[in-house]
């Protein structure tokens, strides 16, 4: 990896232009969805479209071609978790995540996080009123929720055990 002082002007003038791209397709990503659930800021949406695409041709007129933009866009909105790598949030050890995993607490996330997928799924299904795409992903919302119940029971189950064993040597 290369210092930044070492790197090329251009390099860093685009890995800025990501930074900034991805942070406003996520403003504009979280408004639509607050509109299509009822509570976005409609009167907004316009404005905040305009800045992506200027951004977007910046990076696209900086590096020659609209790849760099593209991967950007689709990094920015397939990661949900907003928290991870922000130095103002703790981030989990490597103990932390060997806990979660022992008790069952990192499956129920799992099941959460699929649950969200399934439910996107389903709303783009919806609004692009594809009935193919719609009956599949609510499947697969039936089958996510299946899996986080059983993720949870397991979890409760595991948090309860060594109290049992406590109740029974008593």
């Amino acid at each position: 990896m290369k210092l930044v002082s070492e790197q090329d002007p251009k390099e860093i003038a685009a890995q800025h232009i990501c930074q900034q791209l991805s942070a406003t397709i996520r403003i504009a990503a979280a408004n639509l969805l607050h509109i299509i659930a009822g509570a976005g800021k409609n009167h907004q949406l316009v404005d905040q479209i305009r800045p992506i695409l200027s951004e977007h041709k910046a990076l696209e007129l900086l590096t020659g071609n609209s790849l760099r933009s593209d991967i950007a866009i689709e990094q920015a909105l397939r990661s949900l978790d907003w928290r991870f790598g922000s130095a103002e949030y703790r981030q989990p050890t490597d103990a932390d995540l060997a806990r979660r995993e022992r008790d069952g607490s990192a499956n129920v996330e799992r099941a959460k996080n699929e649950i969200v997928q399934a439910v996107l799924r389903l709303v783009a299904a919806q609004l692009g009123a594809d009935p193919t795409q719609e009956s599949r992903s609510n499947e697969q919302l039936i089958d996510a929720i299946r899996r986080y119940n059983e993720a949870r029971e397991a979890h409760r189950s595991a948090l309860l055990a060594p109290k049992r064993s406590d109740e029974w040597s008593q």
